[in-house]
């Protein structure tokens, strides 16, 4: 009984923690935009950005909310470009880029507002 009380003790200790790991996974796989690529208004009023981009496995996943034309630019750390896409649909998860033969390093990510003129830049860790 005492082997019993013990065991489930030690579960009622770890359900928090990896409760908690996996809600963080979420926020762990979104990278920042630095640069302002939002309309004018767009998000100094609302406070949402126009594009959420995260990585899923090996997978790159950007998420437009906004109706302007971006163009989006993927360069490795050699400063090659690797992808390149314009896109102007928006409501959701509309570009999924397979990153599955791409090697480990530093990347980075040229997003133009082609409506609008604006551009920003992120960077991620492969």
């Amino acid at each position: 009984m005492k082997k019993y009380l013990c065991l489930f003790t030690f579960l009622l200790l770890l359900a928090p923690i990896s409760i908690s790991a996996d809600s963080n996974n979420v926020l762990d796989n979104k990278i920042e935009i630095m640069g302002e690529i939002s309309s004018e208004g767009e998000t100094k009023s609302t406070g949402i950005e126009p594009i959420d981009i995260y990585i899923e496995g090996r997978s790159l996943d950007f998420y437009f909310y906004s109706k302007d034309q971006f163009k989006i630019e993927i360069y490795n750390s050699s400063n090659v470009l690797l992808y390149t896409k314009t896109v102007s649909r928006y409501g959701g998860k509309v570009l999924s880029v397979n990153m599955a033969t791409w090697n480990s390093g530093t990347y980075r990510i040229v997003i133009t507002n082609v409506t609008h003129g604006k551009s920003g830049t992120a960077s991620f860790r492969l």
